[in-house]
């Protein structure tokens, strides 16, 4: 069930915290823990924007602001990157701006790929087009996002948080749309479920389930391009395990000023909601924090220009319960302080 509520509560050169499974988290003795989104940053900024120069540095200066506002917050247990911190196609101008900005946030990460970390030529043409990288073009631009946050393994993963299952789907570079998994992943990603049938699991991913937003200014969100593939295998997996009742993903740049950003068109296969996390592209700057309770969890939305929560788009999402929308108060006693 879900209730938007009106009241609720180096190991390269970078120096940001990777954390080991089995950490322990901020919360653990509350009961709660709170994960920050973040997704889409594409830092500094594209090349191929419509920003004036000044709103350009406006804008990056207040991306490094928003970080600053990150470090401050102490009840973060872990920050979950969902991808496209590389503005463009990833030379190496970008790849070190990727390097600089992850210097600054000193909380612990859990990072997936998007597809601008590894689809994409170095460059865009002289008509300001980006290609496709050939396979051996994306096999460099794979690993050099592994470096950046110190995984030798395979990116995706699954974390225990509570008494929830965490998975993080990514992206695969021997696949045909920009957001796809592979056959070893698929059944990675079922196994993990299989294993564990009885917890609520939320899934994080660079891209949404297909269908879950309307079209909004000329962007075509049901596209292949535009939701996580292969859509069918996606879609059996999930209908096959009813504990997953929430995907958490970015790619769209949906902000919350487009319904999109909360409805129940959000709702997928009846039972699973996805959350659209908004991009750092163009202000205001706003980010998504997960808030898990044992018999909920709590969306908060937070304008980092204006320094506050956005009240009118929390949300409370109840696992194993049929999803509907109310508009009502709600007020938890282990709400934690802002």
């Amino acid at each position: 069930m879900i209730r938007s509520c009106k009241k609720v509560l180096l190991m390269t050169m970078v120096f940001f915290l990777i954390f080991p499974l089995g950490s322990v988290f901020a919360n653990d003795a509350n009961g709660w823990y709170h994960i920050p989104v973040l997704t889409d940053c594409h830092y500094p900024v594209k090349t191929k924007t419509t920003l004036s120069a000044s709103a350009q540095e406006r804008l990056i200066a207040n991306k490094l602001k928003a970080i600053e506002t990150l470090n401050h917050w102490s009840d973060i247990d872990f920050i979950a990157f969902l991808g496209d911190i590389i503005p463009d196609g990833g030379n190496e101008t970008e790849w070190n701006h990727a390097k600089d900005f992850f210097s600054r946030l000193k909380k612990p990460i859990v990072a997936i790929a998007g597809n601008h970390e590894y689809s994409y030529v170095d460059n865009r043409d002289a008509k300001g087009k980006l290609a496709l990288a050939s396979k051996e073009q994306k096999e460099s631009k794979y690993s050099k996002f592994k470096d950046l946050f110190n995984i030798s393994g395979d990116v995706f993963q699954s974390r225990i948080v509570g008494r929830y299952l965490l998975v993080f789907l990514n992206p695969d570079i021997d696949t045909k749309n920009l957001v796809e998994l592979n056959e070893r992943q698929l059944q990675w990603f079922e196994n993990e479920l299989s294993t564990h049938p009885d917890m609520p699991t939320i899934v994080f991913c660079h891209a949404p389930l297909l269908g879950t937003q309307f079209n909004w200014e000329e962007n075509d969100t049901n596209l292949p391009k535009k939701a996580v593939q292969p859509a069918k295998a996606i879609s059996s997996i999930l209908n096959n395990h009813k504990q997953v009742f929430m995907w958490v993903s970015g790619h769209t740049h949906t902000p919350p000023t487009v319904s999109s950003f909360n409805h129940p068109v959000n709702i997928y296969q009846g039972r699973v909601v996805n959350i659209h996390c908004p991009a750092w592209e163009e202000e205001p700057l706003w980010l998504n924090s997960l808030y898990l309770f044992p018999d909920k969890v709590m969306i908060r939305t937070f304008n980092f220009n204006t320094g506050n929560w956005e009240e009118k788009l929390d949300r409370v999402v109840f696992p194993n319960d049929v999803p509907v929308y109310h508009d009502v108060a709600f007020t938890d006693p282990l709400r934690p302080a802002m």
